[in-house]
């Protein structure tokens, strides 16, 4: 049977050894993109190679390239999987909200 392959976009240290963490306890196999950037370049390599990932997980907030344009390239790519958002913001309060549209 073969893993979930799920690629991590996070650029948190703490998070990122968290989510690989718990990912990995449940079975999958993690790949981790430190920016945006990167995880657009995950994806279209691993399009051309190993196949497309079953799901993505997309801070919103990252260096060089944010979730948001991210996540539109890597649909401009193709991608038609899941990719989940999240902010790892500390206020509770005072969410971050997610435009209405799909990205």
């Amino acid at each position: 049977m073969r893993r979930l392959r799920v690629l991590l976009a996070e650029d948190g240290p703490d998070n990122q050894r968290l989510l690989t963490w718990v990912l990995e306890r449940a079975g999958a196999e993690v790949v981790l993109a430190e920016n945006g950037q990167i995880a657009v370049d995950a994806v279209a390599n691993r399009q051309e190679g190993e196949g497309p990932f079953d799901l993505i997980l997309m801070d919103i907030q990252m260096p060089i390239l944010d979730g948001y344009a991210a996540t539109r390239q890597i649909r401009e790519h193709g991608y038609g999987g899941p990719i989940i958002a999240f902010n790892r913001q500390r206020d509770v309060r005072r969410p971050h909200p997610l435009p209405q549209r799909r990205l």
